[in-house]
């Protein structure tokens, strides 16, 4: 069941609703307005030394795969970017 507060209160009280842990019905002269559903957001965690070996794998894996290809980062970060400008151009032309 959701917590009732008027639009006002919602605006003084933000940040405690921020982390309540259910839905607030906000309401405006009796009426509803909103229905305003806290997110539950995970707790940043440091990487663990298996996240960070993980990360060093694939890093290697990828330079690896890149001097076999014979392509650098710049023109890795190039092709990239060329890509994303036609596919934008795609997008505003389909509109």
């Amino acid at each position: 069941m959701a917590t009732r507060v008027d639009f006002r209160e919602f605006q003084e009280k933000l940040a405690e609703f921020l982390e309540s842990p259910t839905a607030i019905e906000v309401t405006k002269d009796g009426k509803t307005v909103g229905i305003f559903t806290p997110c539950r957001r995970p707790r940043w965690r440091p990487p663990s030394e298996a996240d960070r070996k993980a990360l060093r794998d694939a890093a290697a894996q990828v330079q690896a795969q890149m001097e076999e290809a014979g392509i650098t980062e710049d023109d890795f970060v190039r092709e990239f970017e060329d890509e994303r400008r036609r596919a934008r151009a795609g997008r505003r032309k389909a509109s």
